[in-house]
């Protein structure tokens, strides 16, 4: 493969995209892999590809530039793949010039192990050290040893990058070396790229697009609640969960995003995590509009005729609302008939096995056994509607 990649699209045109660029491109696919496909064997088989491309883009990037990038002297790592030295090589060439402005970077291996890779550096007579690993977290023990500004006899963080991947930091004691682009080529992702997807109709592309934005932007709450939309449109609803604990990680005291973390929480299913941190918002806050939250824990509880006289008291202007109130209010009703139906038939079933015959009393049994099953019935067409599935398609 030569560089830049030429990709074609899916519009059949022909991109061109640099070795970062295409890295990035197929790092994309696979996290978007989970929402594009639905089967287990299209996602490894998207998985699969996309690693084994990265894997020979990073192959040929060495094999293209790998020579004139970095030289090994003296001691030689016996199990430094062939894909992280292409990473490498494009990291040395991109911040420090390595086989352009500058001549190759002289590397010395000092350490290896089984993620980690720690060499003695000499660029143009800078010296440095430069640690490399497949773990992030390996190399943060490094960097919370080293310092951020210069200081005698203590190593200086001079540069650090994070992939997906694979992490490099490089640190001296010997001064700073200019860098030839201060930042990564990664084209930082826009919101407006995103918005553009939206307007195009192309929801997943965008969705990927937000959940790639608050990687490089933690801060940027626009995102955030972008993409919890966008996922809830789409009805990826563990995505819009993972967004919105993610939100909470940066913003733990933001009511919107605590409020879309209850009912993310309902829609998946996860009862109790919904109910504690509504009665933790409820306590230190005016919930807003809890009404409909009411019915649906009352539900979940099995007292129904609660229910009913919440969701009786709701009322809306608003066509969508009405329209969720009356099907929730047909279910309960239709559910509270049958539970009293139920009730009847065992009392029936006691008298008769009390007055004609014992064999009777083995359908109270049968009944008892339905009234649960009515209940559950119930609570499972509910479940079903708040992962947007059986209101939408007619039920309602």
């Amino acid at each position: 493969i030569d560089f830049p990649v030429e990709i074609v699209g899916k519009d059949g045109v022909v991109r061109h995209y640099s070795f970062e660029e295409s890295i990035s491109l197929y790092q994309r696919r696979i996290r978007l892999a989970r929402l594009r496909f639905e089967t287990a064997e299209q996602r490894e088989k998207e998985l699969t590809h996309c690693a084994n491309r990265i894997a020979q883009l990073r192959r040929s990037y060495f094999a293209r530039y790998g020579w004139e990038s970095f030289q090994l002297t003296d001691r030689i790592p016996s199990h430094f793949p062939i894909e992280l030295s292409g990473e490498l090589s494009a990291y040395l060439r991109r911040q420090f010039g390595c086989g352009t402005e500058r001549s190759a970077a002289r590397l010395d291996c000092l350490t290896e192990e089984s993620n980690l890779w720690m060499f003695s550096i000499v660029i143009d007579g800078w010296q440095g050290m430069l640690y490399c690993s497949t773990n992030k977290d390996v190399l943060d023990v490094f960097a919370n040893n080293c310092s951020t500004v210069s200081s005698e006899n203590l190593e200086v963080i001079v540069d650090r990058v994070s992939d997906t991947d694979v992490s490099i930091l490089l640190t001296s004691i010997s001064g700073q070396i200019e860098l030839v682009e201060p930042e990564v080529v990664h084209n930082n992702p826009s919101i407006n790229v995103a918005y553009q997807a939206i307007t195009d109709g192309n929801l997943v592309e965008a969705l990927a697009h937000l959940m790639h934005i608050v990687e490089y932007e933690p801060y940027n709450k626009q995102a955030y609640w972008a993409g919890m939309i966008v996922a809830e449109q789409l009805r990826v609803h563990e995505q819009g969960l993972l967004l919105t604990n993610l939100a909470l990680s940066y913003f733990p005291d933001e009511i919107l995003f605590r409020t879309r973390k209850v009912s993310l929480s309902i829609r998946l299913g996860h009862w109790s995590e919904a109910f504690s941190l509504y009665t933790a918002i409820s306590q230190s806050i005016p919930y807003p509009d809890n009404r409909l939250l009411k019915c649906l824990f009352s539900i979940q509880n099995g007292d129904f005729t609660k229910a009913h006289r919440v969701i009786r008291g709701l009322l809306s202007k608003k066509k969508m609302i009405q329209v969720t109130q009356r099907w929730i209010s047909a279910q309960i009703q239709l559910t509270i008939l049958m539970k009293r139906l139920s009730w009847i038939s065992i009392v029936l079933w006691v008298c008769l096995g009390y007055w004609i015959h014992t064999a009777f009393l083995g359908l109270v049994l049968l009944s008892g056994l339905i009234l649960l099953g009515i209940q559950s019935e119930c609570r499972g067409r509910l479940q079903r509607a708040l992962l947007g599935r059986g209101l939408t398609n007619g039920d309602g």
